[in-house]
């Protein structure tokens, strides 16, 4: 039996950590294990505290798969989309969808009015006042005052390439042809010593607030996260996580540079600005300096004079 076990760790900035572990028996044997590297899992798998954190939509949670429900556009969802302010275009009133028109939507999609899908037929998660031109995957995350161009796209499935191949032969158990194969043998594909794919694919993207995804940008199927206020240049593949306010180009994405200095980067991220709608922010113009923005966000959270917007939302469900 264990007396005690303690753990130490301090984060470092990759996707690992130091770990120091103490285990203590009832006899008073002490094991000291140190220098262990472990993979953070919770990056690729943050948690639903983690986004309620970063995003204020209500009810949000992390989906891991692809999970969805699937509807034809008609005069109910029509009306759906239109009592909730949800645009489907980003210039007209109208519903650009097509009567008959399958819609397909994240079974834990949590869509706020404001929030308008200019491209494709999927429905995710995305905060008020984004947008996306593209036909993002039903489990992604948007935040809000975000805009996504069109193009944007995730990529398909990881192969593991420590085997003696990359072919799905050695993980896939669904394969049509290799169970004719086997079948045309006097076999069973079933019974193959297949091992699942040790990579994570199909994981969500999560974007933050006030991100701009341009053109063509392409990212990992493994999970990535794009922090608050970055941007992605066009064509860019993104592998790995996005910084705050970065931004990131190329093929692998790497940062080019930051839109702002540290300092003003850690006052935007306490000021969170992207929770009040347009009209509290009381802004005499749309390009005031940043330092002057900051100071007059705060001096409006000192007078009180701010409230957590809370718009309407739409959740699955609703659609069925």
């Amino acid at each position: 039996m264990f007396k005690t076990i303690t753990i130490d760790f301090q984060p470092n900035k990759l996707s690992y950590k130091d770990l120091a572990i103490t285990v203590e028996n009832n006899s008073g044997i002490s094991l000291f294990i140190k220098n262990i590297l472990i993979f953070e899992d919770s990056e690729l798998n943050p948690t639903n505290n983690d986004l309620k954190d970063e995003f204020f939509q209500k009810k949000v949670s992390y989906q891991s798969d692809n999970s969805s429900i699937k509807v034809p556009f008609d005069s109910k969802v029509k009306k759906l989309l239109n009592s909730n302010n949800i645009f489907s275009s980003l210039r007209h009133k109208e519903q650009r969808f097509k009567d008959g028109e399958t819609i397909v939507i994240g079974k834990k999609a949590v869509i706020e009015e404001f929030a308008s899908f200019e491209g494709g037929s999927n429905l995710f998660t995305m905060g008020a006042f984004s947008y996306s031109r593209s036909n993002l995957p039903v489990n992604t995350i948007v935040g809000r005052y975000s805009s996504i161009a069109p193009g944007a796209t995730r990529m398909g499935t990881s192969h593991p390439i420590e085997r003696f191949t990359t072919s799905n032969l050695t993980y896939e158990t669904t394969s049509s042809a290799f169970s004719k194969y086997f079948n045309d043998n006097d076999q069973s594909f079933e019974n193959f010593p297949t091992v699942p794919n040790s990579h994570k694919n199909f994981q969500p993207i999560v974007i933050g607030n006030d991100v701009w995804i341009g053109q063509d940008v392409t990212f990992s199927g493994n999970g990535i996260k794009i922090g608050n206020g970055a941007i992605v240049a066009s064509k860019a593949v993104v592998t790995k996580d996005v910084p705050p306010y970065a931004v990131v180009g190329g093929i692998p994405a790497k940062v080019i540079k930051y839109r702002f200095p540290d300092d003003i980067i850690r006052k935007l991220e306490e000021l969170k600005w992207w929770q009040y709608d347009p009209i509290q922010l009381q802004l005499s113009s749309t390009d005031l300096p940043i330092e002057d923005f900051i100071k007059h966000v705060n001096k409006l959270k000192q007078n009180d004079s701010l409230r957590v917007y809370e718009p309407n939302y739409v959740t699955a469900d609703l659609f069925l």
